[in-house]
């Protein structure tokens, strides 16, 4: 009951968001295409693309969970590299500190 209350919701969330990203996708690409656009702008919408992504890996990280707890999927250890993990978690919050 579980796995299937988290394989909907899951799907639920994610199919909108993925509609979500291919939108800002679409309307970063028509900002780019211009000259005049403020940098801010392209910058407001990199950080929203990356944010729709985050959500979007939590969610398949979930669903992975999930797969982990019942047993279909096997870890592998691997090496970790903090730094990138940190500067993408700290990112979206620069427009706000660069308000203050």
């Amino acid at each position: 009951m579980k796995r299937m209350f988290v394989r909907y919701v899951s799907h639920e969330i994610r199919t909108p968001l993925n509609i979500v990203l291919m939108g800002i996708k679409l309307l970063g690409r028509g900002f780019r295409q211009r000259s005049s656009v403020d940098a801010e702008y392209l910058n407001t919408i990199t950080d929203i693309e990356g944010s729709c992504e985050t959500a979007i890996e939590t969610l398949n990280g979930l669903l992975d969970y999930e797969k982990l707890e019942s047993g279909i999927m096997i870890l592998e250890k691997a090496t970790l590299h903090p730094w990138p993990i940190i500067r993408d978690a700290v990112k979206p919050f620069m427009i706000q500190v660069n308000y203050l």
